[in-house]
């Protein structure tokens, strides 16, 4: 099977010399085997150039453009001359910069998508502060829409009845906008705020404004209050 093809393949070889070789000496029914270009170059080719190229000194150079765009393309994309020997262009493309009204759309979103994210678990105040650092880049980014994304959120999760009026930019969308952007929410500021602290009852009694007992201030009242302040 072998030797049955490589005879094969030098009977090939050998028909596609034989025919290059009539080709070279037989001049076909199409015209001519071999074409030697004129001297001067057909300046009827193209309707401008950036050279002249009526003599063999340089090599032309035509001026092309897009028919659709109608971009002229500059002559250092064809001149022999200015190729770059490196890239001195940054060839990785960045995505363009984004609008204020773009980045609340992703910022809401991204919230969205944090709230139901399962790598996150039952563990609600991660997830809390992971949505916090969104809504902190948007307050620096693009801080109008602070506002904007508070009354979105609320809305989302149904934090209060009146959304607009509670966390707008006049009720207290202004005011959270600052503190989230001026806050480390991911840190430290951050940690509080899904969980804050739960103090006793007590509490109330050491940040009262202290007063003067009335004189009608029974014996046993002014106990219970001695005995309070001793157990704290």
């Amino acid at each position: 099977m072998r030797a049955t093809s490589m005879v094969a393949l030098k009977l090939y070889l050998s028909l596609g010399y034989l025919a290059f070789a009539t080709a070279r000496n037989v001049q076909s029914g199409l015209g001519p085997s071999a074409f030697a270009a004129p001297y001067a170059f057909p300046t009827s080719a193209y309707k401008h150039y950036y050279n002249s190229p009526t003599a063999a000194s340089a090599q032309p150079q035509p001026i092309i453009s897009d028919p659709v765009s109608h971009v002229t393309y500059p002559l250092a994309l064809t001149d022999p001359n200015s190729i770059p020997r490196n890239n001195t262009k940054d060839p990785h493309p960045l995505p363009p910069k984004a609008s204020e009204s773009l980045l609340l759309t992703q910022a809401i979103a991204q919230v969205l998508s944090i709230s139901t994210n399962p790598v996150f678990g039952t563990d609600t105040c991660t997830r809390c502060q992971a949505a916090l650092e969104v809504g902190k880049f948007l307050a620096m980014a693009a801080p109008e829409q602070g506002p904007a994304f508070a009354v979105a959120i609320c809305d989302h999760f149904n934090f209060n009845s009146d959304c607009p009026t509670m966390f707008g930019l006049l009720g207290l969308g202004s005011v959270l906008t600052q503190v989230v952007a001026n806050a480390d929410v991911g840190g430290l500021d951050g940690q509080p705020l899904p969980s804050p602290p739960c103090f006793s009852s007590q509490f109330n009694w050491l940040v009262r404004k202290a007063k003067a007992q009335p004189a009608s201030c029974s014996e046993e009242a002014k106990w219970e209050e001695t005995e309070s302040a001793a157990s704290i």
